[in-house]
């Protein structure tokens, strides 16, 4: 997920102007984004829009990227890398992906002589239609990064149609989900006043009921994306926290 810095003045307004794609709104992200019926996606200018492919003129090609078994290029990277020792990691909606790829690859061999050490999941994004104390009660400031509102439209866009909450991309603890999952050290990073606090820290004692190995932080006076928005007073000293424990965690 990417966290953009929102100021609701900045946007744009709403008129009441009909356009081609109609008045009626299917999903709505009030300053991020619009789906209309039509299946049409709007997005204000305050957003960048990132083209996913690589220009010609770089000259990059596919033998940049990747390594073929056995090749001059596999070699470089083994003699420079230690692929014993990689951690995935990634907040947000970034930290659900980093954990769903995890627990796909611990059964897998194709991936030797790589081996996943360690997961650091900052905020994880998970969500379940069963409401937490933080998503019900937890005050919001106005520049906070994610509201339960806009939890819920993410996952309306993101989960297969007519799926709910508790899908299991979604909702890591649904229907016994980590009871079979096998996951390295895992490291989660909590905002107190994230929305997700609470469903973070089920999570963690999800992790650790379940005999994983489980390292938990919370970062105390900020909100979610505090360590990209810097939104919060504490920010700045959270950060530093943040990076100290990463490097602890890394190399313990």
């Amino acid at each position: 997920m990417a966290t953009i810095s929102y100021n609701p003045r900045q946007a744009n307004n709403k008129t009441n102007q009909a356009t081609k794609h109609g008045l009626i709104l299917d999903e709505e992200i009030e300053g991020l984004i619009r789906v209309y019926k039509d299946g049409y996606i709007e997005r204000p200018q305050i957003i960048p829009i990132v083209n996913s492919s690589i220009k010609q003129d770089l000259g990059v090609t596919a033998r940049d990227v990747e390594a073929t078994s056995g090749s001059i290029d596999q070699k470089w990277w083994l003699s420079c890398c230690n692929f014993s020792n990689v951690f995935l990691a990634g907040d947000s909606a970034g930290a659900n992906i980093a954990y769903n790829v995890s627990i796909k690859l611990q059964d897998s061999n194709f991936l030797r002589p790589l081996q996943i050490k360690g997961l650091i999941l900052i905020q994880p994004f998970f969500g379940g239609e069963s409401r937490t104390s933080s998503e019900k009660h937890a005050n919001q400031p106005i520049n906070s990064a994610l509201t339960l509102q806009a939890s819920d439209t993410y996952w309306r866009l993101a989960l297969p149609f007519g799926a709910s909450r508790d899908h299991l991309l979604c909702n890591p603890l649904a229907n016994s989900g980590l009871r079979q999952v096998k996951l390295p050290t895992t490291m989660v990073c909590v905002s107190e006043m994230d929305i997700l606090k609470d469903r973070n820290l089920e999570f963690c004692s999800a992790l650790a009921k379940g005999g994983k190995k489980v390292e938990t932080f919370v970062y105390k006076g900020v909100g979610h994306a505090f360590q990209i928005l810097y939104n919060y007073p504490y920010s700045q000293l959270r950060v530093q926290e943040l990076l100290n424990n990463i490097k602890g965690f890394i190399n313990q």
